[in-house]
C-alpha cells in the first residue's frame, strides 16, 4: 500500500468512489468541501438519518430489516424516535 501524498488530488474508489483528498480536505461526490474539524459531525448526522428512516418507514407502517444502532452506542444518548413518541400524544386519524 502507497502513502497518500497531501498535495496531490487523491480520488478514492470503490464503494468511496467521487470521494477524495488534497490539500487537508475532503470532497464529496456532490461537490461539496469538508474540513477535518466538520467530519466530528457525521456521526451525528448518521445517526439524525437513520431514525429518521426508521422514523417513517414505521409511519408508513414498515418494518425496516438491517437497522439498528451499534451494540456500543452510549445509553447516555436519547434515541429520537422515543423522545418524540414519549414527548406527544397520538392523534388518531379519522377515517
Amino acid at each position: 500500500m502507497g502513502l497518500i501524498d497531501p498535495t496531490k488530488r487523491n480520488e478514492l474508489t470503490g464503494p468511496w468512489a467521487g470521494f477524495g483528498f488534497q490539500q487537508g480536505h475532503m470532497w464529496t461526490p456532490e461537490g461539496y468541501t469538508l474540513y477535518p474539524e466538520q467530519m466530528r459531525w457525521w456521526s451525528l448526522t448518521c445517526n439524525i438519518a437513520r431514525e429518521w428512516q426508521i422514523m417513517m418507514a414505521e409511519r408508513r407502517g414498515e418494518v425496516l430489516q438491517g437497522v439498528d444502532w451499534p451494540s456500543d452506542r452510549d445509553e447516555r444518548v436519547s434515541i429520537l424516535r422515543q423522545s418524540l413518541q414519549a414527548s406527544r400524544p397520538r392523534v388518531r386519524r379519522s377515517a
